[in-house]
């Protein structure tokens, strides 16, 4: 009853109070952003953090945005029909909630001359990746988590930055599969599967990347999936390593 007894003149001024509202809040978000990018990012929680703070910003104004525009169709009077026009953008939010929606996967096979039972052991040593994993500079063992060993390390990204991490090893099943999952960072992590084949070990190592949900609602996964062919090469490049470590070492 109220809405409807208001004027013309006294919708627009609280619409106008909404729009006015919303940029200082905007302004504010966007500000906080930038002083958190400008901090060097040294971990992987830091890397996830920034990101998703650069993200968010652009994140909270459209949905202040969209919170202000059905403000205003309400103070309107706008017709139903309008308020249609929002499934779209309710649509792309919930797509996003899931986390299969919000994975890149990358992967490649090698053939590795040895048992499947000791390539899977030199897998599972995850210390051991810093002789033969590219970019590993130090991985040390932490405090175990709840699905299995911890291990501490510092890797080399292929832009040239150092970043350290945790990733536990939560499946260590002799010949058949290790995966070493990042901590912190959902299903991302690396799987290798082993199987024999032509007296020696098929490995495969399946990378995933789980981006958050707020990088995702940016449009994080449509510029990931830009470099599909980088990381099937890095993939490559890792289990060509894996099998030179390995066989030198028999």
């Amino acid at each position: 009853m109220y809405l409807a007894s208001l004027q013309q003149w006294e919708i627009r001024l609280v619409s106008y109070g909404i729009a006015a509202a919303i940029g200082l809040v905007a302004a504010l978000v966007i500000q906080r952003a930038q002083r958190n990018a400008k901090k060097p990012a040294t971990t992987v929680d830091e890397v996830r953090h920034s990101a998703e703070a650069a993200t968010g910003a652009i994140v909270g104004v459209y949905g202040l945005v969209i919170v202000a525009s059905a403000a205003i169709l309400v103070l309107s009077h706008a017709p139903l029909w309008i308020y249609a026009l929002g499934v779209p953008i309710v649509v792309w939010a919930g797509w996003w909630l899931v986390p299969r929606n919000r994975q890149i996967v990358s992967q490649a096979s090698i053939l590795v001359q040895g048992l499947p039972n000791r390539v899977s052991a030199f897998v599972a040593d995850v210390p051991g990746h810093v002789r033969w994993s590219p970019g590993v500079i130090s991985c040390v063992p932490d405090m175990a988590g709840s699905r299995g060993p911890r291990f501490r390390g510092v890797q080399q990204t292929p832009d040239g930055r150092q970043v350290g991490g945790v990733v536990e090893l939560t499946r260590d099943e002799p010949g058949v599969e290790v995966d070493l999952v990042i901590v912190g960072a959902g299903a991302s992590g690396d799987y290798y599967s082993f199987v024999a084949a032509q007296g020696g070990t098929l490995v495969t190592q399946k990378t995933v990347v789980q981006l958050p949900y707020v990088l995702a609602l940016a449009g994080g996964m449509l510029m990931a999936r830009g470099d599909d062919l980088g990381a099937h090469q890095r993939r490559v490049n890792e289990l060509q390593a894996l099998k030179t470590a390995f066989e030198s070492g028999q």
